[in-house]
């Protein structure tokens, strides 16, 4: 574990603080993401989904992309077309947006942790189109210009996959991004550092699976390393936020992003 000295004196180190869904309630829906722009977040996290119709909608989903959150636990995300998903009601009378209208609402004012979702069930993975899902979400980082303020995450490898080969295909004429496998998904343990040292540009890893050991091994390699907080096993407070500066952390998905963006400028103002 580095010293807040050192994280401060090598290389002007700070921890990005991304607001979970938006980082306020409810999640994933336009007034959630307004109230990032007010409260200056400088980087969030959100979830998408490819519809039947090809549009990248915003919504966290529940397994394999279902709508149980919406009374339909056998119906699908990418089984239905957007104007049929948009009439769901997303919280507080809002509907389900599009990541398009998030980029038109930013205006590239905000970073923004682009989490991919994908069916991890392999009856179901045939009936989506991960290729498809990663080009559409890089469709509009090009055309909207967001090339410095996103990266691609997800637990789905056959996504993952996608990303990877969508950036070696891209690499001559876009920039590069970032690629983060998320792990931990269900409390599931890390696999071997052989495994998550040799996969894109880093790991996003639930805090409860932090220690010395991960953090050493994954700076050693000049890969990211990325926090999420898993509410079940793990209570989010000024300590946790604490632990992942010491840490030397990259990046933590917040659910309470005010209370880390405080937290994080009370330890730099003592550092100094």
């Amino acid at each position: 574990m580095r010293s807040s000295t050192q994280a401060v004196v090598e290389g002007g180190y700070t921890m990005q603080i991304q607001g979970h869904r938006g980082g306020f309630k409810p999640d994933n829906i336009l007034p959630t993401f307004q109230k990032s722009l007010d409260n200056n977040l400088e980087a969030i996290e959100l979830d998408v989904w490819l519809t039947k119709d090809g549009l990248i909608v915003v919504c966290h989903g529940g397994d394999d992309g279902n709508l149980k959150d919406y009374g339909l636990p056998e119906e699908f995300i990418y089984e239905w077309t957007y104007e049929r998903l948009k009439t769901l009601d997303a919280g507080e009378g809002a509907y389900l947006p599009l990541l398009e209208e998030v980029f038109q609402l930013f205006e590239g004012k905000i970073f923004i942790n682009i989490e991919v979702k994908g069916p991890r069930t392999e009856s179901l993975k045939p009936k989506y189109d991960c290729d498809k899902v990663v080009a559409e979400v890089l469709g509009l980082v090009d055309k909207y210009e967001m090339h410095q303020k996103f990266l691609i995450s997800s637990f789905n490898y056959d996504v993952l996959a996608s990303a990877e080969k969508a950036r070696e295909a891209r690499k001559e004429t876009n920039p590069h991004f970032d690629i983060i496998y998320l792990y931990n998904y269900e409390n599931q343990p890390l696999p071997s550092p052989d495994e998550y040292l040799a996969r894109g540009n880093g790991i996003n890893i639930s805090a409860n699976h932090i220690n010395d050991e991960v953090v050493s091994q994954v700076k050693s390699k000049g890969l990211k390393l990325g926090v999420w907080i898993r509410a079940k096993d793990y209570t989010e407070s000024e300590e946790t936020y604490l632990q992942m500066l010491n840490y030397g952390i990259d990046f933590i998905c917040a659910d309470f992003p005010l209370k880390a963006m405080a937290t994080r400028e009370r330890y730099f103002l003592k550092v100094e």
